[in-house]
């Protein structure tokens, strides 16, 4: 283990404050975001918003979160809309300086949408994105692409806009086929009318595009399920060229970002021979394809203007979140920026066409995060809100440090470690908090779980296993395959060895917990290593994955498709898959399993959940099961996430009591 980083945040816990008053209550944890998302107009006058509240059993009608336009300089909401019922708020945006845009989703079922042309899909429950526009100057909304053709397309919310030379309209993306083999095409839109015609329609192995900022097409890829080959399109004045063509694992092509300012094509290469902490410039007269931007980090992302939809800078998690901007006004805002965010983080969010504002978000050295808007002009910093106004001292969050430890092969680890503030760090009861994904990573910033957590008296440990993204495909890969008794759980074992090593958890006091593949670890690590765990926690969680693989390989391409091909990969061989199965495993476990889900998760089904239920209660063991009603894989809803928590804490205080 680093000890000098984890001794340093075990002194700040111990040091910081002497005296701790009670807690926040669970709901300030368990809320919705006070600002989820927002986004600046073109013209820098206006902010739009999803807010998010507290939810409040003696008010349950704010549950739902709504869309507000805020007038910067007056500083009143000017609008306030609701989401249909049933809806949540994703994102906000602005399609032109008087059309602001939300996204939403809600959880369907298949058979309700889709035509009969589709019986392999009847039946299974799945989200569905929408997007609305709404105008300040008649206000009314208009939601996007809603004729019947489209009625079952998942995801109608890829809104390119404004665009050049076309004001009033917009492009979409979406595959709107009536057909059994919908294609991917580009729809010109109009924002107020949601009627729309179609520009371009691919073929059935297309499955990206890339447009300019006149909303005409720029590349094309084209994916081969069958073979694996990709294919790479450039077009000038309509006409296509193929640029590159190569076969990768699964079929998958470098990942396209966007166009740069000089035309090229900004990409990624996220395979075995590529270097995913490397931005890479794709010529689209020749295919040359050169480096452009090292990170010396995380894997990289692009960040996109959003008004002239080119690739200004890039994005990576180093610990925190991270950017460099190659555009000369925007690395000069960022640097003016900085000084307000020492022992912290931001990042520019969306800016006024004359960069003259811009909409940030940030954390302060100890800090649930806020919004903030920055005027290039005055040089001064406003505070818009924050996102968990309750949550104003560092006990509330706990003392979050990046740590590292060796796994039992001497690799190092990289973890993320909470800690009570005002708790002396010896024998904690001790909390393994598992990330999902599983291809995913955890980060340094607030996390609302954690945070309330180590609130409530515990260590949070939150490690990112080989299998972990953000940093490189070495280590992505490495995890692969590696589910249950492989790298991915043993990484987390470890990680508890080491901690209890030090002295710093109680061997008698851990329970391991997670959500979506974390709820797998959990329910893996109470049934393989039961004898580590005072108790496991799964939320949304994963007890069978054969069926989760099954329902990839039922996929057009079959066993050649690349969903089927990623979880193959991931999850391993299905022989050594039944090895590993929860749900098989039952009999094994010897502490209470808690198990909260969804009722309308359509990425793990709540089948998943009621099946490790019944094989848990036939083999005579403690476990208690609470279905969250209404809600979804992303623990969307204010009421059913403060139900988790609370559901948590009681379980945790039964099994494994924190130290006062």
């Amino acid at each position: 283990m680093s000890d000098s980083k984890i001794l340093l945040a075990i002194l700040a816990a111990t040091l910081a404050f002497q005296s701790i008053a009670a807690p926040p209550p669970v709901e300030a944890y368990g809320r919705l975001p006070a600002i989820g998302d927002a986004s600046l107009s073109p013209d820098g006058q206006r902010l739009a918003m999803t807010v998010g509240y507290e939810f409040q059993k003696s008010d349950p009608g704010r549950e739902a979160n709504v869309f507000r336009i805020l007038n910067i300089d007056t500083g009143k909401f000017e609008h306030t809309l609701a989401p249909p019922a049933g809806n949540k708020l994703r994102r906000a945006g602005w399609a032109d300086d008087r059309r602001p845009y939300y996204v939403m989703s809600r959880a369907s079922n298949f058979r309700d949408i889709a035509p009969t042309t589709w019986p392999a899909f009847r039946g299974n429950q799945a989200e569905y994105f929408r997007l609305g526009v709404f105008s300040l100057d008649t206000g009314q909304v208009t939601q996007l692409m809603q004729s019947a053709e489209f009625r079952y397309n998942r995801s109608l919310s890829n809104l390119q806009a404004p665009i050049v030379g076309d004001p009033g309209f917009g492009r979409m993306l979406a595959w709107g086929a009536t057909s059994s083999d919908p294609r991917l095409s580009i729809y010109r839109v109009n924002l107020d009318t949601g009627t729309t015609s179609t520009v371009h329609s691919g073929n059935i192995e297309t499955s990206g595009y890339l447009l300019d900022e006149r909303g005409a097409v720029a590349a094309r890829v084209e994916i081969n399920d069958f073979n694996n080959r990709w294919k790479l399109y450039s077009y000038d004045d309509g006409k296509e060229r193929m640029i590159l063509e190569d076969e990768t694992e699964m079929g998958q092509p470098l990942r396209m970002y966007g166009l740069l300012e000089d035309g090229r094509i900004a990409a990624v290469n996220q395979h075995e021979d590529g270097e995913r902490n490397t931005l890479l410039g794709i010529d689209r007269k020749t295919g040359e394809t050169k480096p452009l931007l090292n990170t010396k980090g995380g894997d990289v992302g692009a960040i996109r203007d959003p008004w002239k939809h080119r690739i200004v800078g890039v994005g990576w998690v180093d610990d925190f979140p991270k950017q460099e901007f190659f555009d000369p006004q925007l690395k000069a805002l960022a640097e003016a920026v900085a000084p307000n965010f020492s022992g912290g983080f931001f990042r520019l969010d969306s800016w006024s066409q004359d960069r003259g504002r811009a909409l940030l978000y940030g954390e302060r050295a100890v800090d649930a995060g806020a919004w903030y808007l920055y005027d290039n002009t005055t040089k001064k910093l406003r505070l818009i809100g924050k996102l968990y106004p309750a949550l104003s001292q560092p006990e509330h969050i706990g003392i979050r440090s990046a740590i590292k430890y060796k796994a039992r092969d001497g690799t190092q680890i990289p973890a993320y470690l909470t800690l009570p503030v005002g708790v002396e760090p010896k024998k904690l009861p001790l909390v393994l908090l598992v990330h999902g994904g599983p291809h995913a990573r955890d980060r340094q910033d607030f996390d609302w779980w954690a945070s309330f957590l180590a609130s409530r008296g515990y260590a949070v440990l939150q490690p990112n296993y080989r299998g972990s993204t953000g940093y490189g495909y070495e280590w992505f890969d490495a995890g692969r395959g590696r589910w249950g008794d492989g790298l991915m759980q043993t990484d987390v074992e470890d990680g508890m060895d080491a901690l209890v090593k030090g002295g710093y958890a109680d061997a008698s006091r851990v329970c391991i917990m997670g959500g979506s593949y974390g709820g797998y670890a959990a329910l893996a690590g109470a049934t393989i290593t039961p004898e580590r765990y005072a108790c496991a926690v799964s939320v949304n969680g994963v007890s069978e994955p054969e069926r989760l693989l099954n329902r990839a390989l039922n996929d057009r391409a079959g066993s050649r498709g690349m969903s089927a091909e990623w979880w193959n990969k991931s999850m391993g061989p299905v022989d050594h898959l039944r090895k590993v199965t929860p749900a098989a495993l039952a009999d094994k476990v010897r502490a209470p399993v808690l198990i909260l889900h969804g009722l309308n998760d359509a990425v793990v089904p709540i089948e998943q959940s009621e099946v490790m239920v019944r094989k848990l209660k036939g083999a005579d063991k403690k476990v208690k099961f609470v279905e969250l009603q209404g809600d979804d894989h992303w623990l969307s809803l204010a009421q059913t996430r403060t139900q988790m928590l609370s559901e948590i804490e009681t379980f945790l205080a039964e099994n494994m009591s924190a130290a006062k």
